[in-house]
């Protein structure tokens, strides 16, 4: 984005590169984009890169919402499979659970 705002351009970077935004001041950098983008003093390539900022923010935002979902599904199907199996389900990465060995002996 080339425009001479450089809030708006800060905002766009900060959602286009993924910077970790407080959830405070995200709807103030979504606003300075949706101004520029609504400003009939806007010249059309910044207006154009505001949408494309806007857009690509959506697309961050489904991205994150697919990822949880599917997180969400292998959980309960990993249960499931414990449960079938008779095996306790598998504790969540990062909750312990102690080491995983391949093969070899157990000293």
């Amino acid at each position: 984005m080339r425009s001479n705002d450089p809030d708006a351009r800060l905002a766009e970077r900060a959602l286009r590169e993924r910077w970790p935004v407080p959830p405070d001041k995200l709807a103030g950098l979504v606003q300075v984009l949706v101004d520029l983008a609504e400003s009939p003093a806007t010249k059309p390539r910044e207006r154009i890169a505001a949408v494309k900022a806007l857009l690509a923010a959506s697309k961050l935002n489904l991205d994150t919402l697919r990822v949880s979902m599917l997180a969400g599904e292998y959980e309960a199907l990993s249960a499931r499979l414990g449960a079938l199996l008779g095996q306790p389900a598998a504790p969540a990465e990062g909750e312990g659970g102690g080491s995983c060995r391949l093969g070899g002996s157990d000293r």
